[in-house]
């Protein structure tokens, strides 16, 4: 049984494994961005947001949503080819180690949120959001078919194809239980969602240094108060018996709800650095172009916000570089063109049935009973 120490420095690992991804690729880049904490995000992030989606396009062979990425970097590549240089040598101090104790303390902080969430004084597992078990259930289901399909409900037929759906999340649970041969809703639980949030950490952290400049503690404290306000607020409510009908905790950024938005917020922060550095609208189409292709769903909100964004550019007389306007189009294009010619649902040999005994065999508390 895996140990919930382990769990955390699986997590761990992986939040080195995503900053390294990121600070190798940022070697041959000139980056515009000369704020060095903004520069961190920009490398936790490319780094969680490319391993999935390599690992997906190469489990998938390429049929894959995620697939739509890699044409949208290779666009990206062509537009700022001249911004892409060969590193003369390879300088320590690229690596930025002295951000490294917020990047540890934003994945701290969030392994302890969701553990406290999730295991009782007992050990046992608590079912912290009823939809976990489902989420977990598709990433196992990933690794086993290799089609992005969401279908096993049907308890007689089960036929895969790709659907459309939010598939980060899942993918980067799929990737994790693969290498390290865990239980789905383990690592989604404790490895996946505090992974995704801890780079928000770092963005949120970065937004307190633009409006307050004092020492570290105070911007930690701070940022760890945006996140977890709406949780003390339901604690007071209850405390003071208050009921008010629709408590506090739904408005929070971690309701068990929103985790599933969770790589929505970090690119949008993201693109919150980019539009205050560079106050170009326009360097922020290519990440929420990636972001429609990761989070599908998101799709038909980007492109009505550019459409009514071009609308009042248009008003105003202000242009948007079309080389820019490109990556929302493949994107859009892409989309539509994946889901409109799969053809005919592949059938599997996997019974549905032995996949719903699987989902309640994890909901047992001997099947989570840690080891601390």
């Amino acid at each position: 049984m895996t140990s919930l120490i382990s769990l955390f420095f699986i997590g761990l690992f992986f939040c080195f494994v995503f900053y390294f991804v990121g600070n190798i690729f940022y070697l041959f880049w000139k980056s515009p961005i000369d704020d060095s904490l903004g520069l961190f995000l920009f490398k936790v992030t490319i780094g969680i947001v490319s391993l999935p989606v390599i690992y997906a396009s190469f489990t998938t062979r390429l049929n894959s949503i995620f697939s739509g990425a890699l044409l949208l970097f290779g666009l990206f590549c062509i537009i700022n080819r001249k911004c892409f240089v060969f590193p003369k040598k390879l300088n320590f101090k690229t690596f930025q180690i002295k951000y490294f104790y917020i990047y540890i303390l934003g994945y701290l902080f969030f392994f302890l949120y969701f553990l406290l969430h999730s295991v009782d004084y007992n050990g046992d597992y608590l079912l912290s959001f009823i939809d976990y078990p489902y989420y977990s259930g598709i990433s196992d289901l990933l690794n086993q078919c290799k089609i992005e399909s969401a279908s096993f409900n049907n308890m007689h037929n089960l036929e895969l194809y790709p659907k459309f759906y939010h598939w980060f999340n899942e993918w980067l649970t799929a990737l994790i239980s693969n290498f390290f041969n865990l239980p789905g809703l383990q690592v989604y639980t404790f490895i996946t969602l505090p992974l995704i949030w801890t780079p928000t950490f770092i963005g949120i952290f970065w937004i307190t240094r633009q409006f307050f400049n004092t020492f570290f503690l105070f911007h930690y404290l701070l940022t760890v108060f945006f996140f977890f306000v709406a949780g003390i607020s339901d604690i007071l409510q209850h405390m003071l018996f208050i009921d008010t009908g629709v408590t506090f905790w739904d408005l929070s950024l971690l309701d068990p709800r929103s985790n599933k938005l969770a790589i929505g917020v970090l690119i949008i922060l993201n693109c919150v650095v980019i539009w205050k550095k560079t106050r170009r609208l326009e360097k922020i189409i290519f990440p929420l172009s990636v972001l429609s292709i990761l989070y599908s769903t998101f799709l038909p909100v980007i492109v009505s916000a550019f459409i009514f964004s071009g609308f009042i550019f248009w008003i105003k007389n202000r242009k948007i570089k079309t080389p820019e306007l490109s990556y929302l189009f493949i994107a859009l294009i892409f989309t539509i063109f994946f889901y409109a010619f799969q053809g005919k649902p592949s059938s599997t040999n996997i019974q549905p049935y032995s996949l719903i005994v699987q989902f309640k065999e994890f909901l047992q508390p001997e099947f989570f009973n840690f080891k601390y």
